[in-house]
């Protein structure tokens, strides 16, 4: 399976086709209905289930009025990347996992119920996800091939000068620095800004921390350091 970096995953997410599948339990007089190649059907005389894109089904349902009664099962809207086909995986996948397509799966890597992996991660032999949390590994690269590989197409360096750049990066002392001054920071420096209509950020904020207190003193410096981050 091809390894993807940054700019290969937005590109592949958006010129992939959206797609919204649902699976459709249908009753009715359905044997003089003659299905669209684009609808899967797995149907008798009076009753069966049928598979496919909404933007099919919907008008199909509409138009045949030998279907008396149907019930839609539907998990996604508009969704560009499939989910992995687990039988092509030489690796425990427990019940619950959600793994996108495109993720490279490690020969007899552990994958726990909950364990949530998007488009690009690679889990190396011998990983163990719970939760999509790393509780156990042996070598794990993030990210597309990993975060060097990243700053190098987006800076357009090579990857020694790239892994140079990460190791010596840091704010301006003293202040706070969450993703409220570093997004915006990066937006700004940046050449070009693309988007994608997709959330893959996943925050858990917990009591105390610098975006979840009442502390009216740490409150107003987060607003005078956000503010300051535009200056540094």
């Amino acid at each position: 399976m091809a390894k993807l970096n940054a700019k290969s995953i937005i590109d592949y997410i958006g010129n992939a086709p959206k797609k919204t599948p649902v699976k459709v339990f249908i009753k009715g007089d359905l044997a003089q209905i003659d299905f669209p190649k684009e609808i899967e059907n797995f149907t008798e005389a009076h009753s069966g289930v049928i598979f496919g894109d909404w933007k099919d089904i919907e008008p199909f349902l509409k138009e045949n009025h030998q279907i008396t009664a149907y019930h839609i099962e539907n998990d996604a809207r508009n969704s560009a990347v499939p989910l992995l086909d687990f039988k092509k995986v030489n690796a425990r996948i427990e019940p619950g996992a959600i793994i996108r397509d495109q993720v490279v799966i490690g020969n007899n890597a552990v994958i726990m119920m909950g364990a949530i992996i998007n488009i690009g991660a690679e889990k190396t032999e011998v990983s163990l996800y719970n939760k999509g949390i790393v509780v156990k590994h042996g070598i794990v690269n993030m990210g597309s091939r990993n975060v060097d590989s990243d700053i190098a197409y987006m800076y357009k360096v090579d990857l020694e000068t790239a892994r140079d750049l990460k190791e010596k990066f840091s704010f301006k002392k003293g202040t706070y620095h969450e993703d409220f001054g570093l997004i915006p920071l990066v937006i700004i420096k940046s050449k070009i800004v693309n988007s994608i209509n997709y959330v893959g950020y996943c925050y858990y904020q917990r009591d105390g921390s610098i975006m979840n207190n009442n502390d009216y003193t740490k409150t107003k410096k987060k607003v005078k350091d956000f503010y300051n981050h535009y200056l540094y």
